[in-house]
């Protein structure tokens, strides 16, 4: 038989449970257990179940909601643009009849031909001109598209076509004058549609409040 002297030997040499590892222990099990169950999705997203996301019927309504705002905005954007083409369409139309006496055929419009970077009208037309090309076509197309949303729009586009005439042809030149015509004409009568379409915001605002 093991001796009383031997038995305390033993029990003294076998090491101490340690608590602080087996509750460690313990917690990481939890752990475990919870990110199975699909805890973790839970805790990232509660709105969320426990196993999915969120169901067709939310996805379907979702993108219907998405759909109507859509729709909403680009009904403001095309009647914003008609509102603005009822007051340019006569400028623009007046700009693209002019017909210059001294400008093939004769008499001509020279701003009539579409520019691009890829069809300049002569080769070295963009060594001068470092803006984006413009002219009366892209415009005319552009107001088919409802793209003229503010009157600001027409402005800009209208003084980057001078501009690039100026840029490119010397003060002497036809094209050179065709563009100071353009550009009086078309700042004096933009400066009365300005004010009638302030007007017109004046109008609708004054109808809405009332």
């Amino acid at each position: 038989m093991e001796s009383r002297s031997a038995k305390r030997k033993r029990d003294e040499s076998e090491p101490v449970p340690n608590l602080q590892n087996r509750k460690r222990e313990r917690t990481n099990e939890s752990e475990a257990a919870f990110l199975t169950k699909g805890g973790a999705q839970s805790r990232l997203d509660p709105t969320m179940s426990e196993s999915q996301g969120p169901s067709p019927e939310q996805l379907e309504a979702q993108q219907r909601k998405e759909e109507k705002a859509r729709r909403k905005a680009e009904s403001r954007k095309r009647n914003a643009a008609k509102l603005k083409e009822r007051f340019f369409n006569k400028l623009i139309t007046k700009l693209w009849n002019k017909k210059w006496k001294n400008w093939p055929p004769y008499p001509g419009n020279p701003f009539r031909a579409k520019i691009t970077r890829e069809n300049p009208p002569v080769p070295n037309y963009f060594d001068f001109v470092k803006e984006p090309p413009m002219d009366l076509t892209t415009i005319k197309e552009r107001k088919k598209k409802f793209y003229y949303t503010k009157a600001s729009m027409y402005a800009d586009d209208v003084r980057l076509m001078i501009r690039n005439a100026q840029a490119f042809n010397q003060e002497w030149t036809d094209v050179y004058k065709f563009s100071q015509w353009m550009s009086r004409t078309f700042e004096k009568d933009y400066a009365a549609i300005k004010a009638e379409l302030d007007d017109e915001k004046r109008k609708r605002k004054a109808s809405r409040s009332g």
